[in-house]
């Protein structure tokens, strides 16, 4: 797997929308979801703060990478995945009323296997989701 070289230059998360890989003689074609491709406009050493479940769990953190990966399934199978994701650095757990082991320094990922609800910057600027005004819902946004 692979990081994405130049995070946070401009044009690289368009340079990487998606693209097709050979795994076990099938074509896997890959994508950037919206929210790495939101994450991958801003340069390693980002500080976010993330929340999850309704702000049940919040943590602040610092980007780290943005890379390839897979669901750990079988190349061949059906259930293969592979997608882009996040590692953020945990530099303080604000409120954590869930049952996870998780330590200051140490990496999260964050994937369209483990998407947070809520992602702002230092400033309160909400970055995901992306609303068109403060009374809308998400926006939807294709991927294809």
């Amino acid at each position: 797997m692979s990081a994405i070289a130049g995070n946070g230059e401009a044009g690289v998360a368009h340079a990487y929308l998606g693209h097709a890989v050979r795994a076990a003689g099938m074509e896997v074609f890959m994508v950037i979801d919206e929210m790495v491709r939101t994450l991958s406009q801003y340069p390693n050493g980002t500080f976010l703060r993330l929340s999850w479940d309704c702000e049940s769990f919040v943590i602040d953190g610092i980007l780290d990478t943005i890379y390839e990966t897979d669901n750990g399934a079988d190349e061949g199978s059906k259930e293969y995945q592979e997608f882009y994701a996040c590692a953020i650095q945990i530099k303080h757990i604000i409120k954590s009323s869930e049952n996870r082991t998780l330590a200051l320094n140490s990496l999260i990922e964050i994937s369209i296997n483990n998407q947070p609800t809520r992602i702002e910057l230092s400033n309160g600027k909400v970055i995901w989701p992306i609303y068109s005004s403060p009374n809308d819902t998400p926006l939807q946004t294709s991927t294809h």
